[in-house]
């Protein structure tokens, strides 16, 4: 076995130039992947990209990668960039499983949802104010919400500089403790609030007839052939294709599920008559 090995460090902080760096065992992480114990996420980053091509959003993904370390797990929306055979031949070299959210449900990937609100938000104030976008995406970074440190100290134990003052004490790094527990305790009272609404539906085995939704409603029949990676969420047949829903677009039925087939039964016309003047109709007296 290895004997453990001691290495005596003095880490000292130095004003100056800023150097990132992540270790094997830093809890930092890119926003869109899954959290361990239940926590979805530490803070949101925006990135903007000239186009939203396979090839750009893989060397997008490689830059944090570089920075925040290889994910186990990353989960995204149905987008063809995602969708596309590049993208999935990135997920085999680089070692992760790629999960994408339940399709027409956007309530599965409400994280990105919420970034791309919270970027459409920043975006109009700043064209309505005409402020530096960039300079209103530090301040975002650096401020606390829900009585939580800001992602810059969740992210970097440390407030980043900006254009507003501070104390130069405040740039110290500290290392934030609680985090987790308090993200858990705040997303378990959302969970409390959603709960009273809703309702737990039944879960579906494989064979299982359901109808699924569609545009025009629940007029589809399919089976179940087993779980998907999303959450709650069920790979069905129909029609020789599969499709990947959440429990929500689907609804049991007892009926067995078969093909339906349509026949042509040719129609039959009764002959003209040679004479249709002599026909006289019987009247009743």
């Amino acid at each position: 076995m290895l004997k453990l090995q001691r290495y005596h460090l003095n880490v000292i902080y130095k004003r100056g130039r800023e150097l990132y760096v992540a270790d094997a065992l830093s809890r930092a992480h890119l926003p869109t992947t899954d959290t361990p114990e239940s926590i979805e996420d530490y803070d949101v980053l925006f990135d903007a990209l000239p186009n939203l091509s396979s090839n750009t959003v893989i060397r997008q993904l490689k830059r944090h990668f570089a920075v925040h370390g290889i994910p186990q797990q990353l989960m995204t929306d149905n987008a063809t960039s995602f969708s596309s055979r590049e993208f999935k031949n990135f997920a085999h070299l680089w070692d992760f499983q790629h999960v994408a959210s339940s399709p027409n449900y956007p309530r599965s990937n409400g994280l990105a949802e919420r970034g791309v609100w919270s970027a459409k938000h920043l975006l109009e104030k700043c064209a309505r104010d005409g402020s530096d976008v960039y300079a209103a995406l530090l301040n975002l970074c650096n401020t606390p919400r829900d009585g939580l440190p800001s992602p810059a100290q969740r992210l970097l134990s440390r407030r980043t500089r900006s254009l507003i003052p501070l104390v130069p004490s405040q740039l110290t790094p500290r290392v934030e403790s609680n985090v987790q527990a308090a993200l858990f305790a705040l997303r378990q009272k959302g969970k409390r609030s959603h709960d009273k609404s809703a309702r737990c539906l039944s879960p579906l085995e494989p064979g299982q007839t359901v109808r699924m939704e569609t545009t025009c409603g629940f007029d589809k029949l399919a089976t179940v052939s087993g779980k998907a990676l999303q959450p709650n969420s069920y790979v069905v047949q129909s029609n020789g294709k599969a499709y990947v829903r959440n429990r929500r677009h689907l609804l049991q039925v007892p009926e067995s599920y078969c093909p339906t087939i349509t026949m042509s039964v040719p129609m039959i016309f009764p002959e003209p008559q040679a004479n249709p003047s002599a026909v006289v109709p019987h009247r009743c007296l």
